[in-house]
């Protein structure tokens, strides 16, 4: 991918920008808004999959399309448990059972690691609630343990069956903001990891992608606490690496919203063709259709996909540009966010990023072209070269994003540089 900014290397346009002061038209300040509230919630990562008949009701369902995971570690795949895979046919099932207690809870219930071991009590569930899908939130689940009584693996119950608990474990289970992973393809997908803690020792981090659900694993288990806990003394098996899985591919994205395109004019009468805003909100739309200079152009394209899209804005500080820009790169989003005169807006919306297949695994001597998978389309950027191969030019740095190469093919002919795929954005089904 193609650095965002100008051209040239970020160190050069940082020391360009340091002390210039750009002044801010009160037309162009009206719209730009605080995007905190588009800090995406942890409920849109902790969702469940429900049957192709059932209703939407629950807040997290988001696809009737279950995530497929795949073991890593080698070793080998786990079964589908029967008893569940009729209601549950998904493959995340085969490594974690989900379960949906009502229309606002979710519970998870970790599958005892031998069949001869059951867990017991309704305290085995943790219950996850929107109100606890928060950044940096912990819960506490205590999981009673007892030897199966009968055919090898039912816990039993009852005067028949009676149940003995062999093993008490207390686990603390913390909530992580989302970070980037990658699916075995290369696709790329925001996740939130949920950090298990046993007995007082790391044990488990689980992944939850946005809008995916649970799709990756990561043993923390560490042969070295296994005297921390007198209950480690005779479990039968510890979390291992071997066991590790991960999402095959991503399904297709769903269009939450639209992306708006405006452009001004006449506030910017030396850049060539305009200066050009990407309006992700309706409070944005409505701003901006209040305002003579700012016009629609016809151009926008749906928001929709696994990562965040960051937004930045250089024209409230000091040395700053007046413009905004927009990246999923999520290196070039904590690289940004540390240069003095750009302000982090938030995550409007959501996109895909391209697939790059490297050269030895495409057979070539270089990387493939980036490529968007089925149900997505490019998203283009150009660059209107406000730092050229001649140094700076007197207009501010603006970038354009458009779903067609037409459309960059006829700002190149006016002066702008074509930065190529940098997105990739839903159709319509």
């Amino acid at each position: 991918m193609k650095s965002s900014l100008p051209p040239h290397s970020l160190r050069q346009t940082v020391n360009a920008f340091i002390g210039r002061c750009l002044a801010i038209s009160l037309s162009y300040a009206m719209f730009c808004l605080p995007l905190t509230s588009f800090a995406q919630p942890l409920a849109d990562y902790y969702v469940f999959y429900l049957p192709v008949n059932a209703s939407d009701a629950w807040f997290g369902v988001r696809t009737k399309i279950p995530p497929q995971l795949r073991t890593i570690g080698g070793a080998p795949e786990p079964y589908l448990n029967i008893a569940f895979s009729l209601e549950y046919p998904f493959d995340t099932m085969r490594y974690y059972f989900l379960y949906m207690g009502n229309a606002s809870e979710l519970w998870l219930y970790e599958p005892a690691p031998a069949r001869s071991v059951c867990a017991v009590k309704t305290s085995e569930l943790l219950k996850i609630t929107p109100a606890t899908l928060v950044v940096g939130a912990s819960s506490s689940v205590k999981y009673l343990f007892a030897n199966a009584v009968r055919y090898g693996f039912e816990c039993g119950g009852g005067d028949n069956y009676p149940v003995t608990v062999r093993w008490t474990m207390q686990d603390l289970i913390a909530f992580k903001a989302p970070v980037r992973r990658k699916a075995i393809d290369g696709g790329a997908f925001d996740a939130s990891p949920m950090q298990i803690t046993r007995e007082g020792v790391p044990w488990m981090t689980y992944y939850w992608g946005y809008r995916l659900g649970m799709v990756e694993s990561q043993s923390n288990w560490d042969e070295a606490n296994r005297g921390a806990s007198t209950q480690f003394a005779t479990w039968h098996s510890f979390p291992t690496p071997t066991e590790n899985f991960a999402l095959t591919t991503l399904p297709p994205p769903f269009v939450e919203g639209e992306v708006t395109e405006y452009v001004n004019v006449n506030d910017f009468p030396k850049q060539p063709g305009g200066q050009y805003f990407y309006a992700a909100r309706q409070a944005d739309r409505v701003a901006l259709d209040a305002i003579a200079n700012w016009q629609r152009t016809g151009r926008a394209f749906n928001a929709g996909g696994y990562v965040n899209i960051c937004r930045f804005y250089g024209g409230g500080k000091p040395g700053g540009p007046n413009t905004h820009f927009f990246t999923g790169d999520d290196k070039e989003c904590a690289l940004l966010k540390t240069l003095p005169f750009l302000a982090f807006e938030g995550t409007p919306f959501v996109a895909d990023l391209p697939i790059v297949i490297p050269a030895a695994a495409s057979g070539t001597t270089s990387p493939q072209a980036p490529t968007c998978r089925p149900g997505t389309r490019p998203l283009y950027r150009a660059y209107n070269n406000a730092y050229g191969p001649n140094g700076k030019n007197d207009w501010e740095s603006n970038h354009r994003f458009v779903t067609n190469q037409a459309d960059v093919d006829a700002m190149v002919a006016i002066g702008w540089a074509d930065e190529g795929v940098v997105m990739c954005v839903p159709v319509v089904p």
